[in-house]
């Protein structure tokens, strides 16, 4: 397992540098649309490396390696969001059709085989009618959904021919520095100063390629994949061992009887009411954008959440024999704000207090409760999820 890594401006960064950075996004989501746009028209799910100059419009602005990269993201967009659409809905939709007779079964076997292995062109087993069907589905909002936004916060892929971290000895203003290419061609890279990551002490630590995005407040934010490998060690038998139970009406229940942030629910459902008024408000005089203020929100939300389980989470672990693992990894694949507010209409109907005195086990996590785990002295072990 890998993680990512964030890194943020210098709050000393050069505005002038800024602006160019802002100009190449501009340029970058244009191009990006542009290709995204060819690729749906085309009914393309993938279009081969060898292909990609040929089949997508040539950029005049871009560098001939980030217009690359372009490509590269827009290819990862499309596939992304075409093989998600088939899982969750069109897969469903072909058996629900051929059930009906509407469809028979060569025809079926061709559409299960088009979403599942993002097919583009017709052969003996996949004839154009089902390709041509498919993708009708799949263009319909009124069956899969929007297709795919790109906005500025799609982000920008740099690789290590169009932006290099380095660690410059001869500043001190920041250790950590991003060079990157730009729109001027023929000219030298632009210096950023980044403000580094705790966890990451070298830039040899991380990836060669970055992702440059900005956030819902307009700061930019550069993302990294860390080289260490983590690795969770096993449980051993003999080892000491408490159940952790994430739920809503209180955020950390323990097997021996504690509840931690029992003081959350109500404040968070009270500003979770406030974002769905507003929200529905803008929507009935059609404004599907988020205002600064309901943005600000959202991330009041976000904050609130991580602040409670960070303050009710790291006391606990101090509370545990030593080398246990943090509480925070009883919740595998997610962060405690997305786990919150995924499960919180679900858990708005349940009683307070529902946690109290039931016994927690790894194998049977209780119904209405997000995710179990159990934490030992070497890591987490038997963790299980609700569907």
């Amino acid at each position: 397992m890998k993680k990512a890594r964030f890194l943020s401006l210098h709050p000393e960064a050069n505005p002038g540098k800024l602006a160019a950075l802002d100009a190449l996004l501009l340029v970058y989501v244009e191009y990006l649309k542009a290709c995204v746009e060819g690729m749906l028209a085309a009914h393309r799910f993938t279009v081969a490396i060898q292909d990609r100059r040929a089949f997508f419009p040539p950029s005049n602005a871009l560098s001939s390696q980030i217009a690359k990269l372009a490509r590269e993201h827009a290819v990862a967009i499309v596939l992304g969001w075409a093989s998600s659409n088939y899982k969750v809905k069109l897969k469903k939709r072909v058996a629900a059709q051929f059930k009906a007779g509407l469809i028979d079964e060569p025809m079926s076997i061709a559409l299960r085989t088009i979403g599942k292995h993002s097919v583009n062109k017709p052969s003996a087993r996949v004839p154009q009618e089902a390709l041509d069907l498919y993708w009708s589905w799949l263009l319909d909002e009124a069956i899969v959904g929007r297709k795919p936004t790109i906005s500025n916060r799609c982000g920008m892929r740099m690789s290590e021919m169009t932006a290099v971290l380095a660690s410059p000895k001869g500043t001190t203003l920041a250790s950590w520095w991003l060079a990157f290419s730009h729109l001027n061609a023929g000219e030298p890279r632009i210096q950023l100063p980044l403000a580094g990551n705790p966890y990451v002490k070298d830039v040899h630590d991380v990836s060669k390629g970055v992702l440059a995005r900005k956030d819902r407040l307009g700061r930019w934010r550069f993302e990294v994949v860390e080289r260490r490998e983590w690795k969770v060690p096993e449980p051993k038998d003999d080892q000491p061992r408490i159940g952790i139970d994430v739920g809503i009406n209180v955020m950390v229940a323990t097997s021996d009887g504690r509840l931690l942030g029992a003081q959350l629910k109500p404040k968070f459902n009270a500003l979770y009411d406030k974002v769905v008024a507003h929200r529905a408000n803008r929507q009935r005089q059609g404004l599907h954008l988020d205002s600064p203020r309901l943005a600000a929100m959202e991330s009041r939300l976000t904050g609130m959440v991580k602040t409670t389980f960070r303050g009710q989470t790291h006391p606990s672990r101090r509370s545990l024999p030593p080398r246990w693992s943090h509480p925070e990894r009883a919740i595998p694949g997610t962060s405690p704000g997305q786990f919150f507010r995924c499960a919180h209409h679900r858990a708005r109907t349940v009683e307070p207090g529902a946690h109290r005195g039931r016994a927690l086990s790894p194998h049977s996590p209780e119904p209405g409760c997000g995710q179990m785990g159990v934490l030992s002295g070497h890591g987490l072990g038997n963790g299980t999820s609700n569907p």
